[in-house]
């Protein structure tokens, strides 16, 4: 099907690049492929990662630490500077390009290293070492090296598309990036998930290949727009740029208190699902489920997602993402409560029998059995909360885009990050933390959600009303970078 078809003859411009419906099908096939190995990667590497560090012998708060933490730490380092210097960079190959194409070979290196941690954990542990220990440390070696190089490539990622997609059509792009990410991680879940523990070699070897091809067909086959010349950059700044560039950043992005609001609730907005979809997996397993149960309970949520994703993104064009995203997120208020109190135990037993008794009255021969009636809750459980989040993935994909500056997007969007990020790098550990020390109760983990999600439908409100005070959905101009906002 050609979405563009009753626009033949019309063009569409970004930064110089002009457009025809045709020539607009042939960049979102060439996206989406990209995409495709972008999201399986996201879909597979963190989680193969995740089990394997479990099945070594980490806790919850190490698992955190390490999964989270540790290159978050990382990514508040490198992202406001890869950020800036892409914001200002002019070269051949563009401005995101040259990163994402450094980068992957980076990548790829790690994904090998991660896929023969084991068996070189299992080597020195003949020469005397500890076999759990030195496996640890080869993989959290490895999984640092990836994130250095996720963390750069991350950082223009987004940018690069807002460079060279019509402003327009984003949202309708990432309804579809959004489905071709859960096609990803349906093909993962479904069918791979449950190997992770005995098949990581061949996962992660997989995923490298995946992975080097689908970027290096971006950055051959995508050709990047022509940008207005950077800042002039102060004088002085020359002498000591890095220090003069970093002042700039901070005084640029956290200089308006209007664009503070908006990083803090981009934080706060999808907080709610940080603990659940940190250690649902392990709550599964807790609760007597199979890595292929919850894969497959997994992939039944991406497919209710895709059939939604693309509807989605169009509602984000149409009534603004920062509508939609705000009713999600109440959405997953509800859920999680609803989860804290069915999920398990009396309350979980009574709605199952009540299900039961309701299906053998319409016609049914349904026989109540715990450890089944306990696998479905999960699944209940996993399938609504997967289903919300995915929902607010798609609808906030170009919600920083629709706020933020769009000259210095890249740069503004990593300011967001830097909350993201100083908030992550405490809370995943600190609920593992938590978690470690109370018997891994994995029922907090929607409490906690619930609460978080309270304070961001409260802090989401509060930015709709500023973002209607400079205009609304129809009239919003981001304020000015170098104009403190007139109160």
């Amino acid at each position: 099907m050609n979405l563009f078809k009753k626009h033949e003859g019309k063009t569409w411009q970004v930064n110089g690049l002009v457009y025809t419906a045709g020539g607009l099908v042939a960049l979102f096939a060439l996206m989406l492929t990209g995409d495709f190995a972008w999201a399986f990667k996201d879909r597979s590497v963190a989680m193969i990662t995740k089990v394997l560090f479990k099945q070594y012998g980490a806790s919850d708060f190490v698992n955190g630490l390490l999964i989270t933490s540790l290159p978050m730490i990382l990514g508040v380092i490198l992202t406001p500077i890869v950020s800036y210097r892409s914001d200002r960079h002019r070269g051949k190959l563009g401005r995101r390009i040259p990163y994402l194409l450094v980068t992957t070979p980076i990548a790829v290196f790690a994904m090998v290293g991660l896929a023969f941690s084991p068996m070189l954990g299992e080597w020195l542990s003949t020469l005397g070492l500890e076999i759990n220990v030195t496996t640890l440390i080869l993989l959290g070696t490895f999984w640092m090296l990836f994130e250095f190089a996720m963390m750069i490539a991350g950082a223009v990622f987004n940018a690069f598309a807002n460079d060279v997609i019509p402003a327009e059509l984003l949202g309708r792009f990432f309804g579809l990036f959004r489905i071709v990410s859960l096609a990803a991680g349906i093909i993962f879940s479904y069918w791979l998930l449950g190997w992770c523990g005995s098949h990581s070699m061949w996962l992660f070897l997989g995923v490298a290949v995946l992975y080097g091809a689908g970027m290096m067909l971006l950055c051959f086959k995508i050709k990047e727009g022509k940008y207005p010349p950077p800042p002039v950059e102060q004088p002085g700044q020359s002498k000591f740029h890095a220090l003069a560039a970093a002042k700039t950043y901070f005084k640029e992005c956290f200089g308006n208190p209007y664009y503070i609001l908006v990083f803090v609730v981009l934080l706060l907005l999808p907080l709610g699902a940080s603990p659940y979809n940190a250690y649902c997996v392990f709550y599964a397993n807790d609760l007597g489920l199979t890595l292929g149960d919850f894969g497959r309970f997994m992939s039944y949520s991406f497919v209710v997602s895709a059939i939604l994703a693309f509807p989605v993104g169009a509602l984000a064009d149409k009534f603004h993402p920062l509508r939609v995203c705000v009713l999600l997120t109440a959405l997953s208020l509800i859920i999680m409560v609803l989860c804290g109190l069915f999920i398990t135990g009396p309350r979980m037993v009574w709605a199952a029998e009540h299900v039961v008794h309701l299906l053998n009255a319409i016609g049914f021969d349904v026989v109540y059995n715990a450890h089944e009636a306990q696998r479905l809750a999960f699944g209940t459980a996993e399938i609504s909360c997967s289903v919300t989040n995915g929902l607010y993935a798609t609808a906030s994909a170009s919600l920083a885009m629709r706020l933020l500056p769009r000259d210095r997007f890249a740069q503004f969007s990593s300011a967001a990050g830097l909350f993201s990020a100083a908030v992550s790098i405490v809370i995943v550990p600190l609920v593992g933390l938590i978690l470690d020390n109370t018997g891994n109760n994995y029922l907090y983990l929607f409490w906690m959600g619930a609460i978080f999600n309270a304070i961001g439908v409260l802090g989401g409100v509060l930015l709709y009303i500023k973002f209607v005070q400079l205009g609304g959905v129809k009239n919003y101009v981001a304020p000015p970078v170098d104009k403190p906002e007139k109160k």
